[in-house]
């Protein structure tokens, strides 16, 4: 039994972000190495934006997969809305989706993974499923009235993206986004301050058929990003390192900017150097 289990089953009532942290940990020191530089489910609407692997948003996201292999870890919260969304997750489930699925599972510590070839692996990690009804349910918490209206009025599209490819893993052919308006405040012995609004008029649920064409195209992109990662990997990886008074002598003489910076991150070969574990072009 995980880490995970135990506390949920021996403290039902814990505050979800403890629950939440050591899941955060057990991820990190346990997290299996096919997953380095390569492609999640709650990742591939990076590769959905509207200009697909063309967009800056694609390139970036290759950087960041390239960054992964030479680093050899992976980076999970960088934002605060992320970190909020796993802090809440559980209160999702306990709030809204248990009382409507008496037979869901929440499972997600475990991945599934759709293809595990070396260094091309990608996978998914639902949060809910429900064998009984063939239903994989993803968990969003937005924490404004703001953002959980704009998303019941119309869904991200980014979401739709990652719970079909929850469903390519599930082979379900339902698949449900659980919208749920939780509070980020907390007060000052760390106990979320919540919502004074019922639990069944800040939650809805956003539901999909499995889409074919859709799944295609996530695949069709996935496989079409790994290139790109692996351009960018091979440019970094022969870049010249140089000292920090290097660094400052090529700043005053030539137009230097960091790697991340450029628009186009496929075409630098050539000019890129690393200083202090920064990457940088220059021209």
């Amino acid at each position: 039994m995980s880490v995970i289990e135990q506390l949920k089953k021996s403290m039902p009532n814990l505050h979800s972000a403890a629950v939440s942290d050591v899941e955060l940990y057990e991820n990190t020191i346990h997290d299996d190495p096919k997953k380095l530089g390569c492609v999640g489910a709650s990742e591939v609407s990076k590769l959905f934006t509207r200009a697909g692997l063309d967009a800056k948003t694609a390139h970036s996201f290759a950087y960041e997969k390239a960054l992964e292999l030479i680093n050899g870890y992976r980076d999970y919260v960088s934002t605060n809305a992320m970190l909020h969304g796993i802090n809440s997750e559980i209160d999702g489930y306990r709030d809204v989706v248990i009382k409507k699925y008496p037979n869901a599972n929440l499972r997600s510590d475990v991945s599934i993974f759709i293809s595990e070839v070396e260094q091309k692996s990608y996978w998914a990690t639902p949060d809910v499923t429900d064998e009984f009804e063939g239903l994989t349910i993803d968990i969003k918490c937005p924490y404004t009235p703001y953002t959980f209206w704009n998303n019941v009025k119309k869904i991200n599209e980014g979401y739709k993206a990652q719970n079909q490819m929850q469903m390519i893993a599930t082979k379900h052919k339902k698949g449900a986004i659980c919208l749920y308006l939780t509070s980020a405040d907390v007060d000052e012995f760390g106990n979320k301050k919540e919502y004074k609004i019922a639990p069944e008029k800040r939650s809805h649920f956003f539901y999909q058929d499995a889409d074919e064409a859709m799944q295609k195209e996530i695949i069709k992109r996935i496989d079409g990003f790994f290139p790109m990662r692996d351009i960018i990997f091979k440019d970094l990886t022969s870049a010249p390192e140089i000292s920090d008074e290097e660094l400052f002598d090529m700043c005053e003489k030539k137009q230097v900017k960091k790697f991340k910076e450029n628009t186009n991150l496929l075409n630098l070969n050539g000019s890129i150097v690393k200083c202090s574990n920064e990457y940088y072009t220059y021209k």
